[in-house]
């Protein structure tokens, strides 16, 4: 991949949003990232281990799953990257715990991967281009937890209504 193609996978993704202007950091990060490919099928992520590589999806499909606490696997989503890069597993960027998911090949795919190490390193170098993205994660992420308390709520509410009936 060149680094102009490099450059336009990376402008769309919205953590790089702010931090896609300085060619250096950008040039940078394209010799940083590796690009791997998995197969149909094929374990990128499993819930549960300890991770510390962020993927960038470049080509393929992947399912994102979850267990239930009775150990039942369940679909989270589906994600296409024909309509353009899909991010995931940049918490492992922030911190060093367990992931919360687990993401499998649906079919051939390809990926950019950056590890924690590496992003570490891109940040002591390029600072401002790392708050960028520390902020976009961070963003990113609130979102989430807001969504995510949102269902609490309407799933606490559901279960009120159901009990009283």
């Amino acid at each position: 991949m060149t680094l102009e193609e490099f450059k336009e996978k990376i402008t769309a993704i919205d953590i790089f949003r702010d931090s896609t202007n300085n060619k250096k950091f950008i040039h940078t990060l394209w010799r940083t990232c590796k690009i791997i490919s998995y197969k149909a099928r094929d374990y990128i992520i499993k819930e549960g281990e300890t991770g510390n590589d962020m993927y960038i999806g470049l080509s393929g499909a992947v399912t994102v799953t979850q267990f239930t606490r009775a150990g039942d696997s369940y679909t989270i989503a589906y994600l296409d990257f024909a309509n353009g890069c899909v991010v995931f597993g940049e918490m492992a960027l922030i911190d060093d715990e367990e992931r919360s998911a687990t993401v499998i090949a649906e079919k051939q795919s390809s990926f950019f991967r950056i590890s924690q190490k590496e992003f570490n390193k891109l940040c002591e170098m390029y600072p401002k281009e790392g708050l960028y993205i520390f902020r976009n994660i961070t963003k990113r992420l609130t979102k989430s937890l807001r969504q995510s308390t949102r269902n609490m709520v309407l799933l606490f509410d559901t279960l009120i209504k159901e009990i009283e009936h």
